[in-house]
Parts: structure tokens; sequence; C-alpha cells
């Protein structure tokens, strides 16, 4: 081979390495933008679910806060799909639908939608109750978008290294709720 052919070679096998380097970036780089705008979603979601928590019950900016969190539910249809059940070669897949309203809401969704409930239509609320709804909330949030292997991933690609904090245990009061909402909203 002559050096034309080999230097060829060379740049051929560096572009290719390069491609697939700013691919996997690519890759990375919408994932952590998903998850930032998942996250910017769920600030929003707790903040009107702590204002509707300290508002008068029935009152004018109750109603308010309960349209936002309405609208909130159905923004957050484009980040948690409805799924559905198909018949596939034999077997039940459970497939992401189409259409918004068709098939099952997501189960991190059907939090919002039960804290909307209670306050919609609930008579004298529970704001304990209410605050485990929130904190299953953010529980099933927390486990969809995973901070601690960012975090983790993070810290190796800068050199950092964080320190891993005391986990407090959960309340008896907020693991009975937790499990009592997963068994009736199964995930998919």
């Amino acid at each position: 081979m002559d050096t034309i052919n080999i230097f060829t070679l060379v740049i051929a096998i560096l572009t290719l390495v390069f491609a697939i380097f700013c691919w996997t970036y690519t890759k990375l780089g919408m994932s952590y933008s998903y998850q930032a705008d998942v996250m910017n979603w769920y600030k929003r979601c707790i903040s009107v679910m702590i204002k509707i928590i300290h508002s008068s019950s029935k009152s004018d900016i109750q109603q308010q806060l309960l349209g936002e969190l309405s609208a909130l539910i159905d923004e957050g249809r484009f980040f948690f799909p409805n799924i559905i059940e198909i018949t596939k070669h034999g077997k039940k897949v459970k497939i992401f639908a189409s259409k918004p309203f068709e098939g099952l809401r997501c189960y991190i969704l059907d939090y919002l939608v039960e804290f909307y409930n209670v306050y919609k239509y609930g008579n004298g609320v529970d704001e304990a109750f209410a605050a485990d709804i929130h904190r299953a909330f953010t529980e099933e949030v927390y486990d969809f978008i995973k901070p601690h292997i960012a975090i983790s991933s993070l810290s190796r690609k800068l050199g950092h290294s964080y320190k891993v904090l005391k986990a407090r245990e959960h309340s008896e009061k907020a693991m009975k709720l937790i499990q009592t909402i997963k068994h009736m909203y199964k995930k998919p």
C-alpha cells in the first residue's frame, strides 16, 4: 500500500470514531434534555400541589390552581403517554397509544389525577392524605428520572465526588398509601 491509501484509511477510521463519539454524546444530550423537561414539569406540578394544599377550601384561588393542575396533567401526557394492549403474533404486548385519551393512563399521572379529584370533588380534605399523594408522586418521578444514576455518571465524568446523605425512612402512613396506590394502578 502506498502512503495515500494508508492516509485515506486512517482518515476514514478517525472519521468513523468521531461520528460514533458525536452520536453517543448527542444521544446522551437528548436524554439529559428530556430529563430536564420532565423535571421542569414536575417542579411546576409540585408547586401547584403545595399551593392547593395551603389554599382555602373551594376558594377562587384553589379553583384556579386546580385548573392549572388539570393543564399540567394534560401536559404530562406528552411525557408519559397512555398505554394500550394489543395482540401481536399471538402474544399480548403493551404499546404507547397513538391518541392522548386512548388506553390506560400512565400510573405517574394517576397520582396527579387522584390529587385533583380529592380537592375538586372531596369534602373536607385531609391535608396529611394530600401530602402522602404528593410524596408518592415524587417517589414515582424520582424512580423514573433516577437522579442518583445521573449524579454518579456526572461525578465520574467530572472527577467530583458527592457525599451520600443518610437516607430517612418513610413514615408507615406514606408506605401504606404508596402500596395502596400501586395496587390500584398496576404499572404497565
